[in-house]
């Protein structure tokens, strides 16, 4: 009657751990389509202007290459200044490629470090993402 008792136990412990690792999941995935979808309306204005002054993303704009993506110069005007905007493109995998960008995203947001560039915004598409950068002139 013990061991009864004890392997009722155990199941209901393994059950009860496998449901609170599903709702983590599910919680982490509604909070990825969250930020994905909930953008504000002056973020799409924003957008719209980087696009504009990149003639959306033409080559003649384009101020370096690495190997996580390519860098445009987008000048918005006096008021709105210059900036920097590292164009991501997702592999095969998009959603996995998006949920990689969230997550460096609310890493790059969270620290501060004099050398580092603060993340001004971040756009997500189908394919690409585009982060957001104030533009810094290097003297060479």
């Amino acid at each position: 009657m013990v061991a009864l008792g004890t392997s009722a136990f155990l199941f209901a412990i393994v059950v009860g751990t496998g449901f609170f690792i599903l709702q983590c999941r599910q919680r982490e995935k509604h909070d990825t389509e969250e930020m994905y979808n909930d953008k504000r309306e002056e973020d799409d204005i924003l957008f719209q202007k980087v696009m504009e002054a990149t003639e959306d993303l033409n080559d003649r704009y384009i101020i370096g290459r690495g190997a996580h993506g390519t860098v445009y110069k987008a000048s918005l005007g006096s008021q709105d200044g210059v900036y920097a905007v590292k164009k991501l493109m997702f592999g095969g995998n998009n959603k996995e490629g998006s949920t990689s960008m969230i997550r460096e995203i609310e890493t790059v947001g969270k620290v501060r470090h004099r050398n580092l560039m603060r993340l001004e915004e971040f756009w997500m598409r189908k394919d690409y993402g585009l982060i957001l950068y104030r533009y810094m002139h290097i003297w060479s």
